[in-house]
């Protein structure tokens, strides 16, 4: 009430009402609006309303990209020059301002997958998989992979290609057909010498949060995990970290990016801190400048080549 009275002090006038007395009395309408809504609230409302022209259905498709809520200041931050694109410049240590943000990325998707080191991402989900099967292969130079058997088509073909010429094998595990959770039975019968990691999925393509996922370091053997997961599930399931995950990615299109016709998308990749030498992508280290500075700099630029 003290800045409301400020400004009508600062203006002349004893009321609100008095702005508008250049509008005729019969022209003014009492809409009795009642309390403001949030933006999620209004936007709910607006599409009840606009149900009764043309009916929603639920979209239960989109392979990894779905339509989530995105408050319009995501839109109105991501529009600034130091957001607005993905890439760092030739000479990074200069956009302390960009290297700040890749690495509170960075720590940010650290932190809610309990894993130890983030990259400064890759380009969507499905390339971000990829590129664990080629950092699996690099670690162990095994060349079977086993994938679940009800694995989306379109990831399975993303996967395919990055490993041309790599001569790796994709092996499919089973499911229990009446719960649709991954056979553990299978993937430890189909385990060998050869096995470079096991894929898994939680929720899983069927959007079952699966249970027996968490016991597969149980039945891996030597093999690694790659873990596929949903950034949005974490808030209510085990991430990848707790339950032996040694590499976990995932789509993060639902944390803020909308659909556009499937992209861009955005890659998120972690990994156990003794794997970093033969990780993909760039990152963002933290260190101290000449002067005693907090400064970020981009680290490990050696493995890059």
């Amino acid at each position: 009430m003290e800045d409301l009275d400020s400004m009508l002090n600062a203006l002349g006038i004893k009321s609100i009402d008095e702005l508008f007395l250049d509008i005729p009395e019969d022209l003014k309408v009492n809409m009795k609006l009642g309390e403001p809504l949030s933006e999620y609230d209004l936007i709910n409302k607006i599409k009840k309303i606009g149900d009764k022209n043309k009916r929603n259905h639920l979209m239960f498709l989109g392979n990894g990209i779905y339509d989530r809520y995105i408050p319009h200041l995501v839109d109105e931050i991501i529009s600034r020059n130091e957001f607005l694109t993905s890439y760092t410049p030739y000479q990074p240590e200069i956009s302390q301002g960009m290297l700040t943000a890749l690495f509170e990325y960075q720590s940010i998707i650290s932190d809610l997958t309990e894993m130890d080191v983030t990259n400064s991402s890759m380009y969507d989900g499905y390339t971000a998989l990829g590129e664990a099967v080629r950092m699996a292969y690099r670690i162990n130079g095994k060349n079977e992979i086993l994938i679940p058997e009800n694995i989306y088509k379109s990831k399975l073909s993303i996967l395919n290609n990055y490993s041309y010429g790599l001569n790796i094998k994709y092996v499919k595990y089973g499911f229990d057909r009446d719960t649709g959770l991954v056979d553990l039975n299978d993937i430890q019968s189909k385990v060998n010498e050869n096995t470079c990691a096991i894929i898994t999925e939680n929720p899983n393509s069927y959007g079952l949060i699966d249970e027996n996922v968490l016991s597969i370091n149980e039945v891996k053997k030597n093999s690694l995990i790659i873990s596929y997961y949903d950034p949005i599930s974490l808030g209510i399931i085990k991430p990848p970290g707790e339950y032996g995950a040694d590499i976990a990615v995932a789509e993060g299109q639902q944390l803020g990016i909308h659909m556009n016709a499937g992209g861009p998308l955005l890659g998120l990749f972690s990994f156990k801190r003794e794997y970093v030498h033969k990780s993909p992508g760039r990152l963002i280290g933290e260190g101290i400048d000449k002067n005693g500075r907090r400064a970020f700099v981009m680290t490990l630029q050696a493995r890059e080549q």
